[in-house]
């Protein structure tokens, strides 16, 4: 199955982060191409309740402030974020293929203080 990046679902939780939703039709997992440029959130940290995520850099950097540590992510490294732990980055031009499980949905995310 093809899923074009013009039938993604544009999604811009913030001015400095930008993501593209591929509709996947699957129950175990969510895809999205996401373009971070600055802090992210703006302020707090941002905390998933329910599903587990990947990031993978296909350009850019950032550095990735999490609850059990700071870790520098560039083109070509993974980075996995567990849900129920709280994160924020600083990212200059980061460009990422996002995998969650199960899919990611408005409702577990949160921005906490």
């Amino acid at each position: 199955m093809l899923i074009r990046k013009d039938q993604a679902v544009r999604i811009a939780p913030s001015r400095l982060c930008t993501l593209w939703d591929f509709a996947v039709p699957s129950t175990q997992f969510g895809l999205a191409h996401s373009v971070i440029d600055g802090r992210y959130p703006e302020q707090g940290k941002v905390l998933n309740t329910v599903c587990d995520k990947a990031y993978f850099a296909l350009s850019g950097t950032a550095l990735i402030h999490y609850e059990l540590g700071d870790f520098e992510l560039k083109e070509g490294d993974a980075f996995f974020f567990e849900h129920g732990r709280w994160h924020w980055l600083e990212a200059d031009n980061l460009h990422v293929v996002v995998v969650h499980a199960p899919p990611w949905n408005a409702d577990q995310h949160r921005i906490v203080p």
